[in-house]
Parts: C-alpha cells; structure tokens; sequence
C-alpha cells in the first residue's frame, strides 16, 4: 500500500499546470491561424467583412503564464470570435489587438 500511495502521488504532482489551448475550428472561408511567439499566441487571418473581422475556435483557453493578441490589419474595427467545441473556455491571461480593447462576452 505505501508503494501505491508513493505512485499516485508522483504521478499527481507531475501534471503540466494548464497549457493554452487555442484551435480553429476551420468552418470561415478564411480561416484563423495560430502562432506562438514566446508566451504569446499571435491569432492572425479570420475572415473580414468590411470593418469586421471574424474568428471561429473549437477550443480558446488562456492560462495566466500565456496571453494571447488578435494581429488584425488596422482597419478592424470590431473582431468577433465563438467558441464552437464543447469544452470550457478558460481565460487567465490577457488579450491585446491594434484596437487596445478587448472585451469578453
């Protein structure tokens, strides 16, 4: 019983703390793609309409140690994004844009 006990909590405590876990969901006609630059995930494309810019994830988590900016061209004036998957959105970290606001719903 000590040995188990030993196990479990090794394995336990060698959890990654949460990682983020950004996905497209690939249904816009231009879609979102992904780049991680250090700490920070660049979303960039999505597809515009006017002064519109329009994303679609399957998963959008954020841990704290992470953060995450919409690289849009400046002519943005609103991004729109939904989370299409079943899992939990989680957003620990901080969002930045050309727009300087990002605003969670």
């Amino acid at each position: 019983m000590k040995i188990a006990a030993i196990v479990l909590i090794y394995n336990i405590s060698s959890i990654p703390p949460s990682q983020c876990q950004v996905i497209p969901d690939n249904t816009l006609p231009t879609n979102t793609s992904i780049k991680l630059d250090n700490s920070t995930l660049l979303i960039e494309d999505g597809t515009q309409i006017g002064g519109n810019l329009f994303h679609s994830f399957k998963m959008f988590s954020v841990s704290s140690r992470n953060q995450v900016y919409f690289n849009n061209s400046l002519n943005v004036q609103n991004i729109i994004s939904r989370v299409t998957g079943n899992s939990i959105s989680s957003i620990d970290g901080p969002g930045q844009t050309h727009l300087n606001i990002v605003q969670e719903y």
